[in-house]
């Protein structure tokens, strides 16, 4: 059953969308999808390495989305804090270094 998910989640389903937020899946939908469907043995082992660097992924993207929040939060609070006048930008100038 794992497999078969895991199989699922590959599928592109938003081309199956229509207006509501659910995909349209009928048994003709999975019908038209060629498949493989290796040996019990080997879906066992496709699906152990699938979920430790699915793990290893989804850690990757929790960290990253902390460090967005962080980022956002330090640099409100240093909008706030200019725009209060509890830090002097008087003498403060842009050095361009390539990014934003």
């Amino acid at each position: 059953i794992r497999f078969l998910e895991l199989v699922l989640k590959s599928i592109n389903l938003n081309q199956y969308s229509n207006s509501t937020a659910q995909p349209l899946i009928t048994g003709e939908t999975i019908k038209k999808r060629i498949t493989c469907i290796p040996s019990i043995i080997e879906q066992t082992c496709i699906c152990k390495y699938l979920d430790v660097h699915l793990k290893k992924i989804d850690s990757i993207i929790t960290k990253t989305q902390e460090q967005i929040t962080k980022l956002k939060e330090a640099k409100q609070s240093l909008i706030s804090e200019a725009v209060t006048g509890k830090i002097d930008l008087r003498d403060w100038e842009i050095i361009e270094t390539g990014g934003r």
